[in-house]
């Protein structure tokens, strides 16, 4: 059957003229490198993708862990602080101590030793530590708590009270708030790749 359809339009091109034979011979050329081209073309449009897909799933998988690894050092930081004798002690002064020359000494005395703290976790994005009561952070009862309510204008924070670990009734003595500056951190995860001029994140 396939034969002697092959035979029927060989014998039919033969009996046309040179330029219907010419015009079908270019006709078919165009077809054909057209079916080709767009061949190839979904071809290399499908591997892009699939290469952008996995680009971009590598760059989510990274920034998540980043992200988690930073989260993580400031909950560290904030137990190192709440176990710390000096802010302990300067804390317990100023609860307890009705002397203004005690009071400002422990209040100088806490100043420090906080800035030491930023110092030395300012790498983590941190934009600044001061300790003040927070709701959130009363409710969680000495864990570390994450409040992400001022993201957009003000970064995230980490709120954490703190109890006096040398009393046996664990007194309260003030609450530990960080502030993590969030749009440097997202910044510093695709400042060497081009491709991601302008990322967008849900935490």
């Amino acid at each position: 059957m396939m034969k002697l359809l092959a035979t029927k339009i060989k014998l039919l091109f033969s009996n046309t003229s040179l330029k219907r034979k010419i015009l079908t011979i270019v006709l078919v050329s165009i077809f054909l490198i057209s079916g080709v081209s767009l061949a190839g073309l979904q071809i290399v449009s499908n591997a892009y993708l699939k290469l952008l897909r996995n680009t971009i799933a590598n760059n989510l998988s990274y920034s998540a862990t980043t992200i988690s690894y930073y989260l993580s050092n400031i909950e560290t930081m904030s137990g190192l602080m709440l176990s710390d004798s000096n802010i302990q002690n300067n804390l317990a002064d100023i609860r307890h101590s009705d002397n203004p020359r005690i009071r400002t000494e422990a209040y100088k005395n806490l100043s420090y030793t906080v800035l030491e703290y930023y110092q030395q976790y300012k790498p983590n994005f941190i934009s600044y530590i001061e300790s003040r009561v927070l709701d959130a952070a009363q409710a969680a009862d000495g864990r570390p708590v994450w409040i992400s309510d001022y993201g957009k204008d003000h970064g995230i924070f980490m709120g954490r009270l703190i109890k006096n670990i040398q009393s046996s009734n664990l007194e309260e003595l003030g609450t530990l708030l960080v502030s993590l500056d969030l749009e440097a951190l997202m910044d510093s995860l695709n400042k060497d790749n081009s491709m991601y001029e302008d990322p967008q994140y849900y935490i």
